[in-house]
């Protein structure tokens, strides 16, 4: 358990100060519980998305632009595939 500070606590800080200045808030670290067979599904779903739209990325006029699109669908596709593999691993 880590008292961090109230403010940080109602801000949803992802990434709080536990230097606590008034009254704090007692909070517990959450554990990872794992990805239903359905979120792994949906998971699968958005990553062919991902890679769907930056193979047509490849087929745009705008090259400078669509370069920098298709960096970021695969940037998504690497993310979700973390996701799944936190979930196996």
């Amino acid at each position: 358990m880590t008292i961090i500070d109230k403010g940080c606590y109602e801000r949803g800080c992802a990434c709080y100060d536990d230097r606590v200045d008034k009254d704090g808030v007692a909070v517990v670290a959450r554990q990872w519980v794992g990805l239903t067979k359905r979120e792994v599904e949906l998971i699968d779903e958005m990553i062919e998305t991902q890679l769907l739209h930056a193979e047509r990325c490849d087929h745009m006029a705008n090259s400078t632009m669509a370069q920098k699109q298709k960096a970021w669908d695969l940037e998504r596709v690497e993310l979700l595939r973390k996701l799944k593999e936190k979930n196996h691993g």
